[in-house]
Parts: structure tokens; sequence; C-alpha cells
């Protein structure tokens, strides 16, 4: 047996359970650290805790859809046992962590017992004593000074994925909107790339934080001067890409992200936004949308 953290209505719990089984292409973790993040974390928490009905009342043209498709197809019986079980749900917590492998499934070749290593996975990377990781989602650490800190390894590959869908080259200008955790880390990985970045947040700390990590301008989002701060100091040319790392259940951070992104520039979505924006200038700039949702290789 052995404790793991769990969510059920809104209430985080710490439960015996059975240890995790090991397939033929998995690692068993025995957890050292587990990264708990306040952005994901605390939103989940934050939505487990509404009732069925504040959830429907927020969204009632999305949840009215499911709810008749299930009573549709499945009679209203089967909707109502759904509903319920939905309600009663226990959901495993944590996606990001660092330990030490004590057994290997039979197709591993990369990974010995002994090895310490940061993994990744949400259900999977849980906050929990052992872990069981698919090897894709596993790096090995050469120096265990550094567990703590490894992690985190999963925000900074978020992140890096960001920014590796931004496609960003040498000179570029590009906009981080949202100066949380993995906004900063972006930050620093697109200065990195020899960009000139500029930082949006609603936090005076974040955008003070952006600036000592490398932001060659900041501006607050609750300003309603920062579109015109931005085509300033783009020269009115607009940022080549922007990278929203924020997290709203508004449409509007992705419309001032169109607004400010220069004619043929990209906008990546990497934070949990409403994608709900007028048409006009995606349409008439030509603007590339993507999403950035992953941070591991296929198996």
């Amino acid at each position: 047996m052995m404790r793991q953290v769990f969510l059920q209505k809104g209430t985080v719990t710490l439960k015996n359970v059975t240890v995790p089984l090991l397939d033929d292409n998995s690692i068993l973790v025995v957890v050292h650290y587990s990264f708990v993040s306040s952005g994901t974390e605390g939103a989940t928490l934050a939505a487990s805790a509404r009732s069925l009905v504040e959830r429907f009342v927020s969204n009632v043209e999305t949840y009215s859809h499911k709810v008749a498709s299930t009573v549709k197809e499945h009679g209203i019986a089967v909707t109502l046992a759904l509903i319920k079980e939905k309600s009663q749900q226990v959901m495993p917590l944590g996606y990001s962590c660092s330990g030490q492998v004590i057994a290997t499934g039979k197709n591993i070749q990369k990974f010995r017992v002994g090895d310490f290593v940061a993994c990744a996975g949400a259900g999977l990377a849980n906050h929990a004593e052992v872990v069981s990781i698919p090897q894709n989602l596993a790096v090995k650490i050469t120096d265990s000074t550094w567990l703590k800190q490894a992690s985190l390894t999963t925000i900074g590959a978020i992140a890096m994925q960001g920014v590796r869908r931004a496609n960003l080259t040498l000179g570029e200008r590009v906009c981080v909107v949202g100066l949380g955790l993995i906004g900063q880390l972006t930050i620093q990985l697109a200065k990195l790339a020899g960009c000139h970045v500029i930082g949006i947040d609603i936090q005076e700390s974040r955008l003070s934080l952006a600036k000592e990590l490398g932001a060659s301008n900041t501006f607050n989002a609750s300003s309603p001067q920062v579109i015109q701060d931005i085509d300033y100091v783009t020269e009115h040319y607009g940022v080549d890409a922007t990278i929203i790392t924020a997290a709203s259940s508004y449409g509007a951070i992705l419309q001032q992200a169109m607004t400010m992104t220069r004619r043929k520039g990209r906008v990546v979505l990497v934070g949990d936004v409403k994608i709900d924006f007028d048409r006009d200038p995606f349409y008439s700039k030509e603007i590339d949308l993507l999403i950035s949702c992953s941070y591991g290789r296929a198996l």
C-alpha cells in the first residue's frame, strides 16, 4: 500500500491505495519530490468545488448540448446515472515529479533500477509515494542533488513546446501574455533564442520579475493603452509572435493577441483561454493560430 493525493468535490484528500501496476513499457518510480502547480491545480480545485448547477449555469450552451446528446443516445435514466457518477468522481492530482527508479518493464532499455528521473503526465506523475510512468514521459537526471528542481521539468517542457510552436527566429519580437511560472520560463527561453521579448500581466510583481529575467518591455494588461504601447515599441509593426500562457474564461485575451500581432504573424495558445474572438483581424491579417498542449514525444 501507499499514500496518494486525490480531489473530490473541491476537497483534497490523502488516501491509502495499492501501488500502481508496472507494464512492459513503463518504469516504477519512488517519488522524492512532487511539484504542486498553483495555476493548473488551483483552477482544478476551484472547478471541483462548484456544484453541477453552478457549472451548468456558467456554460448553458455547452452543457445543454452534452445532456441532450446523452439523453438522445442512452435515455434519461443512464444520463442521470452519468451525472451522479461525475459529481462523485475522485480525481488524482499531480503531473510533474522526480524520484528514483525501483523497477522497469521488460521493454525498457534506457532506464535501470537506481536511476534518478524526472517524470511527467497528468494521471501518471501523481502526488503519490510511487508512480508508474511510460518511458517516453521520463528523463534521466545525472545529478541527484538537483532532484528538487527536476520536479519542475514538466513545467519547463510545456514552456519549451510553446516556444517551439511559435517557431521563433533571431531578432523577432515576441509577446508573452500571462507571466506565471510558465510565462516566466517562456520569457527566458525566448530571450535565449535571441528575441526582443515583451511581457504582459495584471500583477506588477510578475512584470518586475519578467524585466529581471530578460523582458525588454513589460505592460500591465489592465491598462487601456496596452495595445498602443505595444504598437509604439514595435514601431507600428506589431509583434511577430504572441505566446499566451495566461488562464482566462474570457475570449478578450485571444482577441487582444490578434490585434497586437503583425500581419502573417503567429499566435500560440499554451494557457487555458476561451477560444472566442472576432474573425476580422484573424482573417484580414492571415494570422496563424497554433495550439500547444504537449510536452513529451509520442511512443
